[in-house]
């Protein structure tokens, strides 16, 4: 196994182990998140992601219809995504309450077509999703997989869209 294919394994480790913190995080909550197959309102154009989950997702073979402008590439024309097995780190975290923390201090949101009325700063930590490390650990792997596949520079980020129209091509 070459060092890219070994940091593309633990990326799709950091993806496994984002799943596990989602699925935890909206079990405490105390209301049934309402999205799930079939819902797209947090799939959105512009959205960018490192090179080495564009590669996790290049290397997945898929087969893709690109989605009109204005949504997500990736969505079939029913709304599902068609890269949803690889899919890259920011579409895993959607749906959660999100944590986070800036100069002002702990911030939280959710996607308010599906838990508007529930009051996010009165959850407790168990029912968030904190914003940060796996991010960090995510710039880690993006820049170790970049230097090991001969890349010079910093990583790049690169928008679904563009990667969606080029595998399209490639089909």
């Amino acid at each position: 196994m070459s060092d890219g294919d070994a940091h593309l394994a633990k990326l799709a480790e950091l993806h496994e182990q984002t799943d596990r913190r989602f699925s935890a995080t909206t079990a405490a909550l105390p209301t049934k998140i309402g999205c799930g197959s079939g819902c797209f309102s947090c799939c959105v154009d512009e959205l960018t992601v490192w090179e080495i989950e564009a590669e996790r997702i290049r290397q997945a073979g898929l087969t893709i219809q690109t989605h009109q402008p204005g949504m997500c590439a990736f969505l079939d024309r029913d709304g599902r995504c068609q890269a949803y097995e690889v899919r890259p780190y920011v579409c895993r975290s959607q749906g959660a309450v999100l944590r986070w923390y800036d100069d002002v201090g702990e911030r939280r949101a959710s996607c308010d077509a599906h838990l508007a009325g529930l009051a996010f700063e009165t959850l407790p930590e168990s029912a968030t999703f904190e914003l940060g490390p796996a991010e960090h650990q995510l710039l880690g792997l993006a820049t170790a997989w970049h230097g090991a596949t001969g890349r010079r520079g910093l990583p790049l980020r690169i928008a679904l869209r563009d990667l969606a129209e080029a595998l399209a091509t490639e089909s």
